[in-house]
Order: structure tokens, then sequence, then C-alpha cells
């Protein structure tokens, strides 16, 4: 049973008659104390992954950081700094060495001047004669590891810039209860619209590939050195990243495995693409559109294919584009404006992810019972918005809990509930089930129950 602040039935005041959708009702207030539960332990996921990331980002960037500063780095770093100093010297020509190497054809040039022979007869020192060029493995291990360098400095740039993005998404806005729902819900699918949470989980991804690069650089040096240590470090990470990428092919095969990991999806994605070229019935949700789009080609059929993602990828440039120009000074202002301009689909977008994503039942009870008060044009709303199968769900629940407010004594509370799940049923499902009589006929007849629940039943009924 839940108790306090987890029983939003007790919690929040109960809604006037008709008021169950106004913008302070207690839906809303229950959405944005899920909506907080759900922010927090997802903000705090990412933010520990981008903490991860940036510590290690920054232990590995002490080495260039040690090299050209001379600060003391960690053991890692002091590591990677004495390769970094070995290969980074042998790309430049020794100033020491190409001294010596004019020196001797001087001295050689005053023996034969002395001796009275052809200077012609002295051969020229290679530094006067040709530029210095590194050896070509000298330029393979610096260039992986610059490389490297660069796609961790980048990932770390992201990876501040992601951080940003979850602290703006979490910023408190002004307003009342419904306001402040529908901002909050439209950051969330913006989030997503956007591939925000695709972003943050590439990110260790692209510090698996600098890893990498780094360790094929380090194979590359010990090949000249120790061939045998070279063919044995080649041969563990060769095998830690065969294993890295099985454990993303296996979890698309058994869905149960738990080797997870950003790129598990894209693969999965992948996937569905190929048999799409197959001829397999594909199921695509575009972003920003809760409309399922189904494609069934024969196969081999690339035309079709060619046409289904051009229609597809011009749905969301026109999502991008379409934006409405907003008439308003500041930006918090702006994003308020725009979240009530939806013509409802927020709204209907809100509660189905309150009522699909909350594992709170009061706040399903609260779901359901807000729907009584939904303006009769949001049925189609629902209808359009929601994901399939959402609807029919509510009405079995509704019917589920009208059955058991039926085998309760009537009167007060009951009555008022009861009611507001009769009129919920005659908002989503304006065609009463053909069991409807016989399910809740008895209760119909009982002169016990409010008057106005009984006529709202019976007006339900036609």
């Amino acid at each position: 049973m839940l108790v306090g602040d987890d029983d939003y039935m007790r919690k929040y005041p109960n809604d006037e008659y008709g008021a169950e959708m106004h913008p302070d009702a207690r839906i809303w207030r229950t959405f944005i104390d899920e909506r907080d539960i759900a922010d927090k332990e997802y903000i705090e996921d990412n933010n520990a992954t981008l903490d991860g990331i940036l510590v290690f980002v920054r232990q590995l960037t002490c080495l260039w950081r040690s090299r050209l500063t001379g600060t003391k780095a960690s053991i890692f770093s002091a590591i990677l700094t004495t390769f970094v100093t070995q290969t980074y010297q042998a790309l430049l020509q020794d100033p020491q060495e190409a001294a010596l190497s004019l020196l001797t054809e001087l001295v050689a040039l005053q023996r034969v001047i002395a001796n009275g022979s052809s200077v012609n007869d002295v051969p020229s020192s290679e530094s006067s004669t040709s530029p210095f060029s590194p050896s070509s493995s000298d330029i393979w291990i610096n260039s992986l590891w610059f490389v490297s360098l660069t796609l961790s400095l980048l990932t770390a740039f992201l990876g501040v810039l992601a951080k940003q993005w979850l602290y703006q998404y979490m910023a408190v806005t002004s307003g009342d209860a419904c306001s402040r729902a529908l901002v909050r819900q439209a950051r969330y699918i913006g989030l997503h619209e956007w591939q925000v949470p695709e972003l943050i989980g590439i990110l260790p991804v692209i510090l698996h590939l600098s890893l990498a690069l780094f360790f094929a650089g380090l194979v590359i040096l010990l090949r000249s050195i120790l061939q045998n240590l070279a063919i044995f470090i080649a041969a563990v990470v060769g095998t830690v990243y065969v294993a890295y990428t099985v454990s993303n092919i296996l979890p698309i095969i058994y869905p149960r495995c738990p080797y997870r990991t950003a790129l598990t999806p894209k693969l999965f994605k992948l996937s569905n693409w190929i048999s799409v070229l197959r001829g397999v019935r594909l199921s695509f949700l575009m972003p920003g559109n809760s409309q399922t789009s189904t494609l069934k080609v024969d196969k081999g059929d690339s035309n079709a294919v060619k046409l289904w993602l051009t229609n597809s990828w011009s749905r969301l440039l026109t999502l991008r584009i379409s934006a409405p120009k907003l008439e308003v000074n500041v930006w918090r202002d702006a994003e308020r404006k725009e979240a009530l301009n939806t013509n409802g689909i927020l709204e209907a977008k809100a509660v189905e992810w309150l009522y699909t994503s909350s594992y709170n039942p009061t706040a399903k009870r609260v779901v359901l019972e807000a729907l009584a008060g939904s303006p009769t044009d949001y049925v189609h709303r629902y209808t359009e918005c929601w994901e399939p199968g959402v609807m029919s769900q509510v009405g079995d629940d509704l019917h589920r809990v009208c059955r058991q407010l039926c085998s309760v004594s009537p009167g007060g509370e009951i009555d008022r509930q009861l009611e507001l799940c009769v009129r919920a049923l005659s908002n989503i499902q304006p065609t009463p089930r053909d069991d409807f009589w016989d399910l809740y006929g008895d209760t119909l007849v009982d002169t016990s129950w409010s008057p106005r629940l009984r006529a709202i039943s019976f007006a339900y009924l036609g």
C-alpha cells in the first residue's frame, strides 16, 4: 500500500466536477511529480556516464600537458608520455645529428685542401643533399596517436556540452501546473527527437575507438623492437575487441543477453534495414511523429525503398522546418508558448506518458479519473497520438475499476469515483460495449446510487 507522498489520490485534493483537466488539476501535479522522479534518475545515470568519460579523457590528455609544460601527471599518463616523447621526436630532424654530419663534411674538406686534392672527392652529407623524411612506421605511430588524441578531446568537448544540455533540461519552469507539465513533456520529446541520449551513449564508443588506435600504434612501435611482445599485445587487444564486437551483436540475437552498449540499438536498426531490403515487413517510427508507417516491399524492389525513405525524411524535415514563429522576447517564454500551442498534442502525449511509464498505481488511477474531464475533441487527439493498444488498455482498466466499485456499497466517495469512470468511458469510447448493460445493469437500476451517476450512465447508453 502506498502512503504519504506516493499516494497521489490522497496527496492532492479531488478536482471539481468538470475540472479534471483544468490547468491546476490533479493530473498535472501528478505528472510533474512522476516526471521529476524519472528525470532525476535519467539525469543521474547520464551524468555518471559523462563524469566517467571526462575523468578518463582528463587522464588521457594529461600526458600531452605534461609533455608541453613539464607538470606531473598520473602513472598512466606518465607511461604514455614516455611513448609519445620517443615517437614525437622521430618526426623531427635531430639538430645535433645534422650538425655532426656537416662538421664531418667540413673536416674532410679541410683535409683534402691541405693535401692538395680535389674537393669534389669529398662526399656531401645527407643533410645537405636530401631533406629529412621520417620512417613510415614513425608516421603511422604518430598518426594513430594524434587521431586518438583528437577523438579524446572531441569526446570531452561533447561530454561537457551534453552536461550543459542536461542542466538546461532540468531547469525550473514557471506557470500553472498544466503549462509546467507541458513544457517538461516538450523537453522530453525534444530530447529524444534530437538524439541526445544516442549522442551521450555513443561517447564511450568513441573512447573505445580512441583506445584501440592507441593500442594499434603501440603494436607498430613494438614490432620493430620486440616482435614477440608486439604479437602478444596484438593478440590480447584483438581478442578483447572481438569480444566487444560480439557483445554488441548478441543482444540482437538473444534479447535477454545483458551485454548491451550504445551500439546495440544502432545495430538492431541496421538489421531492420537489411530486413527491409529482403522483403521483410518493417515498422518505422519517425522522430516527432507517433504514427507508425509500415513498409512492405518485394525482394529487390529498391524503388519502393527509396520512395519510402524519401517520404519519411520529408516528414522529418517538415517537422523541423515548420516550427511556429514566436513573437516573444525571452527564450523561456518562447519555450512555454510553443508548448501551449500544440492543439492538444502535448497534452495527449503527457497523459499517455504518465499512464504507460509510471509504476505508481495511484498515478494511473489519477489518469483514469482525469479522462472524465477531457474535451470532446481530445478523443481524436488520443487516437492520433497514443501508441497502438494504449486506448484499448485504458478502456479495459476503466471497466475493471468500474466492476470493483460496483461491488462496493454505494455512497459518497464511491459514487464520485464510479461517476468519473463512466464519464471517462463515455469520452474515450463514445459507443458503449455490447456487454455494458449486462455488467452494470443491476447498478443502474439500484436507486441507492446517486441520481447524477445513474443519469450519466443512462445518457452514455443512449
